[in-house]
């Protein structure tokens, strides 16, 4: 339908009579699906510093990309023709090297950071002086 309505070539009383038709089922489909899905409570989980950090470099990035376009937009779109060496604005460029910080201080997921109760068990199930392996391997079958 949306197609048919930005479609030059196509007429708008094709395009219209479709696009209210896969709205309508649409509508449908979400209110029947709606119907089976069981209800939970929402518990945001709260935010502490490596989040408020991580958004906090996004709005950096932005405001110096921002700034380096009030300042000199042509900055931001670089002439290719001549052949020249592109222009590196200090702002944005220091904005981006903020956006990288997430990478180093967004700690691990939970699920991904071992327990201390499973180091400990992992430690000292099988040690060498036990005569059992240093770690174990899956198994293959053929």
């Amino acid at each position: 339908g949306v197609y048919g309505l930005l479609d030059a070539a196509s007429s708008a009383w094709l395009g219209l009579p479709v696009m209210a038709v896969g709205v309508i089922a649409a509508v449908g489909g979400l209110a029947l699906a709606g119907r089976r899905a069981v209800r939970s409570r929402y518990r945001p989980d709260p935010w502490r510093l490596a989040e408020w950090l991580t958004a906090g470099s996004g709005a950096v990035a932005m405001a110096g990309t921002v700034l380096t376009g009030i300042r000199d937009p042509f900055d931001l779109a670089p002439v290719l023709l001549p052949v020249t060496g592109i222009p590196l604005p200090l702002a944005a460029s220091l904005g981006l090297l903020v956006a990288l910080l997430p990478a180093w201080i967004t700690p691990p997921p939970p699920d991904a950071a071992p327990s201390a109760t499973t180091r400990r068990r992992r430690a000292t199930s099988m040690s060498p002086s036990d005569g059992g392996p240093t770690h174990s391997a899956p198994e293959v079958t053929a």
